[in-house]
Protein backbone atom coordinates (compact mmCIF):
# COMPACT_ATOMS: atom_id res chain seq x y z
CA UNK A 1 0.00 0.00 0.00
CA UNK A 2 1.71 3.53 -0.74
CA UNK A 3 2.43 6.19 1.57
CA UNK A 4 0.05 9.29 1.78
CA UNK A 5 1.97 12.02 2.62
CA UNK A 6 0.17 15.05 4.34
CA UNK A 7 -0.75 18.01 2.24
CA UNK A 8 1.57 20.37 4.09
CA UNK A 9 5.08 18.19 3.57
CA UNK A 10 7.58 20.47 2.82
CA UNK A 11 10.23 18.38 0.46
CA UNK A 12 13.69 18.94 -0.20
CA UNK A 13 14.30 18.76 -4.09
CA UNK A 14 17.11 16.22 -5.75
CA UNK A 15 17.35 15.69 -9.40
CA UNK A 16 19.03 12.31 -10.78
CA UNK A 17 20.28 12.17 -14.24
CA UNK A 18 21.28 9.24 -16.00
CA UNK A 19 25.37 8.76 -15.88
CA UNK A 20 25.96 6.93 -18.74
CA UNK A 21 23.68 9.02 -21.39
CA UNK A 22 25.12 6.47 -24.69
CA UNK A 23 22.53 3.97 -25.70
CA UNK A 24 24.54 0.47 -24.82
CA UNK A 25 23.43 -0.87 -28.22
CA UNK A 26 24.34 1.64 -31.05
CA UNK A 27 26.60 4.65 -28.87
CA UNK A 28 24.15 7.33 -29.77
CA UNK A 29 23.26 10.00 -27.31
CA UNK A 30 20.00 9.18 -25.01
CA UNK A 31 17.28 11.43 -24.85
CA UNK A 32 14.91 12.51 -21.83
CA UNK A 33 11.71 10.49 -22.78
CA UNK A 34 10.22 10.75 -19.08
CA UNK A 35 10.34 12.51 -15.20
CA UNK A 36 9.90 9.42 -12.91
CA UNK A 37 9.05 10.64 -8.85
CA UNK A 38 10.08 9.23 -5.44
CA UNK A 39 9.10 10.49 -1.95
CA UNK A 40 11.11 8.96 0.63
CA UNK A 41 12.08 9.68 4.79
CA UNK A 42 15.29 11.01 5.14
CA UNK A 43 17.38 11.31 8.52
CA UNK A 44 17.28 14.82 6.58
CA UNK A 45 13.49 15.09 6.35
CA UNK A 46 11.21 14.66 3.69
CA UNK A 47 13.13 13.83 0.01
CA UNK A 48 11.21 14.02 -3.21
CA UNK A 49 13.78 12.96 -5.99
CA UNK A 50 13.14 13.33 -9.38
CA UNK A 51 14.19 10.78 -12.26
CA UNK A 52 15.16 11.75 -15.90
CA UNK A 53 14.57 8.78 -17.58
CA UNK A 54 16.21 8.46 -21.19
CA UNK A 55 16.14 5.97 -23.73
CA UNK A 56 17.57 5.82 -27.76
CA UNK A 57 16.45 8.34 -30.25
CA UNK A 58 16.67 5.77 -32.71
CA UNK A 59 13.46 4.12 -33.58
CA UNK A 60 15.56 1.12 -35.56
CA UNK A 61 17.48 0.91 -32.62
CA UNK A 62 16.78 -2.64 -30.27
CA UNK A 63 17.01 -1.02 -27.20
CA UNK A 64 14.80 2.32 -27.96
CA UNK A 65 12.14 0.67 -26.27
CA UNK A 66 14.04 0.05 -23.40
CA UNK A 67 14.18 2.95 -20.49
CA UNK A 68 17.18 4.07 -19.02
CA UNK A 69 17.19 5.24 -15.08
CA UNK A 70 19.62 6.88 -13.22
CA UNK A 71 21.72 4.30 -11.14
CA UNK A 72 21.86 6.94 -7.96
CA UNK A 73 18.32 5.75 -6.70
CA UNK A 74 18.98 2.69 -5.49
CA UNK A 75 22.02 3.90 -3.53
CA UNK A 76 19.57 6.44 -2.14
CA UNK A 77 16.31 4.37 -1.77
CA UNK A 78 14.80 1.22 -2.42
CA UNK A 79 11.53 1.07 -5.34
CA UNK A 80 8.80 1.47 -3.69
CA UNK A 81 9.60 2.08 -0.43
CA UNK A 82 9.04 5.11 1.54
CA UNK A 83 12.48 5.68 3.72
CA UNK A 84 15.83 5.30 2.54
CA UNK A 85 18.58 3.85 2.72
CA UNK A 86 20.65 6.30 5.33
CA UNK A 87 17.47 5.82 8.24
CA UNK A 88 19.20 1.72 8.40
CA UNK A 89 22.74 3.05 9.37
Amino acid sequence: MPYHWPEDTQFEQLTLEVEDKRCPECGRTTTIYDHCFHHVHTLGGPLKMTMKLTHCPDMSCPSHSKTLSPEAEFGIAMPYWAIARDIFA
